[in-house]
């Protein structure tokens, strides 16, 4: 907490080479911008936390691991650092709201929760998300955001990720891994395109709730939800699709409303 609060501190220049922990170190300052290394970090939750305003941070950050809350509530406009070795993403760019681009390398980021929560002029964002296993709420209220592609292979709780991002029409990942996508997309209005594989989902309470899929993203869900298609088509009174009723029961709750919405007559 060195130079936490310290108002009037608009710029840093001094070498750091051995600093490990920066929690709380500058935060609260009025740091305006960085451009300083910080080769032995490890630490910086809290670092630059309600630094409102610092919009522009270079730095080699090589041994950084934690990064939670590290920029939460600064006014970055746009983040491109290479953050290979950080595994706790935790409201790391929260509340930044002006920041409208994302690009880093995160191979290591394992907790991304929150991560960009109510960044709501966010509208790019290149990054490789397939170590990542924690994303709850990743992208919570990000409204500017219109397109995600990306790999998310080893995430399992995507539940809340895009919760109320009503600009985004696309997705195109892989989530052969989640578990649980409860509310992930839920009121995203303008979400038409989904291409994901869900074969593994147990939950997904409202995943698409308020969502408007076109029929290949029906289709595509439709292809890949466990249980849907049951074993033998003669189980069923669906009898040309096969439907079982777990998977319609599944299908039910995570698309939110009637399916005739769609087009298709799925009743019981």
């Amino acid at each position: 907490r060195m130079f936490s609060n310290c108002s009037n501190l608009t710029s840093f220049t001094s070498e750091l080479p051995v600093l490990d922990d920066g929690t709380e170190m500058f935060s609260g300052s009025g740091i305006q911008s960085w451009d300083v290394d910080l080769p032995s970090l490890t630490d910086g939750t809290n670092m630059f936390r309600g630094c409102k305003n610092l919009t522009a941070f270079s730095s080699e950050l090589p041994s950084l691991t934690n990064g939670e809350d590290m920029f939460r509530y600064c006014g970055l406009t746009s983040v491109d650092l290479d953050l290979s070795s950080v595994i706790n993403g935790y409201h790391m760019f929260a509340d930044n709201v002006n920041l409208v681009s994302f690009n880093a390398n995160v191979d290591s980021l394992s907790d991304a929760r929150c991560m960009f929560y109510m960044c709501t002029a966010l509208t790019t964002v290149n990054a490789n998300f397939s170590n990542v296993t924690e994303i709850s709420g990743m992208f919570t209220s990000c409204g500017n955001l219109t397109t995600f592609n990306g790999s998310l292979s080893s995430l399992t709780d995507g539940s809340y990720m895009f919760y109320s991002c009503d600009n985004l029409t696309t997705f195109n990942g892989s989530l052969s891994s989640l578990t649980n996508g409860d509310c992930m997309f839920e009121y995203c209005y303008n979400l038409t395109t989904f291409t994901s594989d869900l074969s593994s989902l147990t939950s997904g309470y409202s995943m698409f709730n308020g969502c408007y899929l076109n029929g290949n993203s029906v289709e595509n869900i439709l292809n890949t939800i466990p249980d849907f298609y049951g074993t033998n088509a003669s189980d069923t009174p669906l009898l040309t699709l096969g439907v079982s009723q777990e998977g319609f029961d599944k299908l039910q709750s995570i698309i939110g409303y009637t399916l005739e919405t769609y087009g298709y007559d799925f009743y019981w």
